[in-house]
């Protein structure tokens, strides 16, 4: 694989960053990274927080954002989506719009913690693919990956900077190869909604992906 790296890319680790209060007041969560549009003002592109989850709670309801939650920590906790339930252990996902009449239920009652994509839908499109892997992956931004999370394992980069469980690689412009050892990875994708996303994301997954063995 041919190494490539970008200097502006950054590690975001959770511990230092300052938690804020969701929206509805019942919860807490970390703010791991975002992309502003000029044409929203004020409004954001994509985000990726980090949730605290340590109690039944609602989810606060977020007009016009389409929202990607994957459970980033090892328990269960239960989702009940406009009252069907879904139930998630580590590394799965649940897609939803912030519209959604969304519950939360603390399956084995203890903390918890909730990886958060939320996309603009007039501006954006977000998937979240969660894959163990074991050897280099190239993260290329031409194929939409924004970020990556370390959900399980570890996981370096050619400059040998260090990602441990929970931290975030929040990509700038240039590609970034990163070096999985047995590791859960939460890959964040990001498009432009005016260019959309229908049927290029298999494919932009499998490139992005083609050089490392791994298994849902």
């Amino acid at each position: 694989m041919t190494q490539s790296s970008s200097s502006k890319a950054r590690i975001v680790r959770p511990d230092n960053v300052p938690r804020i209060p969701w929206i509805n007041g019942a919860g807490y969560t970390r703010q791991i990274g975002s992309r502003r549009n000029p044409a929203l003002g004020d409004g954001f592109m994509w985000r990726l927080s980090l949730a605290d989850l340590n109690e039944d709670s609602a989810f606060s309801c977020l007009p016009g954002i389409d929202r990607i939650f994957t459970l980033a920590s090892t328990g269960n906790v239960e989702l009940s989506i406009n009252g069907q339930a879904h139930r998630l252990g580590l590394g799965k996902t649940a897609e939803f719009p912030g519209e959604a009449d969304v519950h939360l239920r603390m399956a084995d009652q203890s903390p918890q913690l909730g990886l958060n994509l939320m996309t603009n839908r007039n501006a954006a499109m977000g998937s979240v693919s969660t894959k163990r892997l074991d050897g280099p992956v190239l993260l290329d931004p031409r194929s939409g990956v924004v970020a990556v999370t370390v959900l399980d394992g570890t996981a370096s980069l050619s400059s040998r900077r260090r990602l441990d469980p929970l931290a975030t690689l929040i990509l700038d412009t240039g590609a970034e190869e990163l070096f999985a050892r047995n590791c859960l990875l939460a890959i964040v994708t990001v498009r432009s909604a005016t260019k959309g996303i229908s049927g290029q994301h298999d494919r932009a997954i499998s490139v992005r992906l083609r050089h490392a063995a791994g298994v849902n």
